[in-house]
């Protein structure tokens, strides 16, 4: 495919997004009386086409990772988290990624390739990951093997937890750290505290 051709389709798949999105957000709006509050302006600006389509109509919070080897994570988070790769979008004249939006558990995720001239870093393999991506509700044990054979590496193994949930946590090939979670049992806060103590203490 010549590169033409690619940001023609590039384009095509991003108009497709936007219309599908904005059909999304009304339909949120309509449902929702406060997200449509919300919106405010920006359902207006969706809604002109300009630029700010780019963004959901509802105000949100959204991780956006940077890696090194953008096109390798997404296909890494298919594998491992089921992830649906809505579109990306390339830098022109280059095969880095400078936008993709994927959505794991229904939820958007942003992505873009490592760009050290625009300031864009990853993770510094050196140290942890200063942010963990938390999949809240999920198979645990599941969902823990699957990425581990896609290539993850194990921090924590799963097991029941003294707050009350079956948790578990790993690193991906790229250096971002996620976490797996799902409630098990109702803890009582003076409770919570008694086991939180006890379990440092053996640690």
């Amino acid at each position: 495919m010549s590169d033409k051709d690619r940001r023609t389709r590039q384009a095509a798949g991003l108009r497709a997004n936007l219309a599908r999105r904005k059909t999304q957000d009304r339909a949120r709006a309509a449902d929702d009386p406060i997200a449509a509050t919300i919106a405010g302006d920006s359902a207006t600006e969706t809604d002109k086409g300009d630029a700010s389509a780019m963004t959901t109509a509802q105000a949100t919070i959204v991780p956006h990772l940077t890696v090194k080897g953008a096109r390798r994570a997404m296909d890494f988070y298919q594998r491992a988290f089921g992830a649906e790769v809505v579109y990306a979008l390339d830098i022109p004249d280059s095969d880095l990624v400078m936008h993709a939006e994927l959505r794991i558990l229904g939820q958007p995720i942003y992505l873009c390739d490592e760009n050290p001239d625009s300031g864009a870093l990853g993770p510094d393999p050196s140290r942890p990951a200063a942010v963990t991506v938390h999949l809240h509700e999920v198979d645990v044990d599941s969902l823990y093997d699957t990425a581990l054979a896609a290539g993850a590496r194990g921090d924590m193994p799963p097991d029941d937890m003294f707050w009350g949930a079956r948790y578990a946590r790993l690193t991906d090939p790229f250096g971002q750290s996620w976490s797996l979670a799902r409630h098990i049992r109702d803890v009582p806060p003076e409770e919570l505290a008694e086991l939180a103590r006890a379990a440092f203490a053996r640690d």
